[in-house]
């Protein structure tokens, strides 16, 4: 689908970051990721939660409840990022990294 990144893609975009030196720059959120994907989908949200493995008003709810939720207060944890990636086709473990690389960038001192 155009418009929407692969798991060796978002890899790759790391590593180009890393590699130019701009490790200090904080990468974005996970939620930020998973809105511009399902906007170059086309997806609602509604549309993602029923995609998604379970029951789509249980998936809404916790999804809603993490995008609403103030910036580096709630982890996405392993049962919803497998979820969200079967959805878009991605791997968990880059949804897991992509998160934990915001945290850690989050956490790290500022130069």
């Amino acid at each position: 689908m155009t418009g929407t990144l692969t798991n060796r893609q978002i890899v790759s975009l790391e590593h180009a970051r890393k590699i130019r030196g701009l490790q200090s720059l904080r990468p974005p959120h996970l939620r930020d990721i998973i809105q511009t994907e399902m906007s170059a989908r086309g997806w609602t949200l509604r549309e993602l939660a029923s995609r998604m493995e379970g029951d789509a008003l249980r998936n809404r709810a916790l999804l809603s409840h993490y995008f609403l939720h103030p910036t580096g207060e709630l982890w996405l944890g392993g049962i919803i990022a497998d979820r969200l990636a079967r959805a878009f086709g991605l791997s968990t473990d880059v949804l897991l990294q992509l998160e934990t690389a915001w945290f850690s960038a989050s956490a790290a001192p500022t130069a």
